[in-house]
């Protein structure tokens, strides 16, 4: 039996429950027939409760078939096919998600710039331009958001960390470019 017609058949059960009640003070109805209409109003609106339980919990398994990324981004080339069974224990994911905005490049400066980035720094948020590969082309502006916590003892140079917004995807994951800082 449809929702449709479950519904129609609960309106028709309160419709004569009312009309038995009505009768029933000038004993115009047997007290079996009132009790009985009752009942069968009460199994209706059970089996209408039930079947809502039953579109709740399809709902609630449905919603474990979607995966929602924590981020915005932009998705790599799928690792896993339709119709694969994923795991939360599997180590391989089903696609990488990088974010592109904002975007973070990590660059490196000799340490002999350390003082004066941090001197800079202390004032103001000191501004970053990536630059292509070729020098020629700005690709973006940023700003320090962050420098490592020690100087790599192999090249004599401390890592820093600038936030570029990318509105216009000019910068890629994992692109090579030239990095100037702008010491005020």
């Amino acid at each position: 039996m449809s929702n449709y017609e479950l519904c129609e058949q609960l309106l028709k059960a309160e419709r004569d429950l009312d009309r038995y009640e009505m009768r029933a003070p000038h004993d115009l109805v047997s007290r079996q027939t009132l009790d009985t209409q009752r009942a069968l109003l009460a199994q209706i609106k059970a089996q209408l409760e039930g079947d809502q339980a039953t579109i709740d919990s399809a709902r609630t398994q449905l919603d474990y078939t979607t995966i929602t990324s924590p981020i915005r981004g932009r998705t790599g080339i799928r690792q896993i096919d339709p119709g694969n069974v994923v795991h939360a224990s599997d180590t391989t994911g089903i696609v990488v998600i990088t974010q592109m905005q904002p975007i973070s490049v990590i660059f490196a400066l000799p340490e002999d710039d350390l003082s004066g980035v941090s001197t800079a720094m202390a004032k103001a948020a000191v501004t970053v331009v990536a630059v292509s590969r070729d020098g020629k082309a700005e690709l973006g502006r940023g700003t320090i958001a962050l420098v490592d916590n020690q100087i790599d003892q192999a090249t004599g140079t401390i890592r820093l960390k600038a936030t570029f917004p990318n509105r216009h995807a000019t910068l890629w994951p994992g692109e090579f470019v030239n990095m100037r800082t702008l010491l005020k």
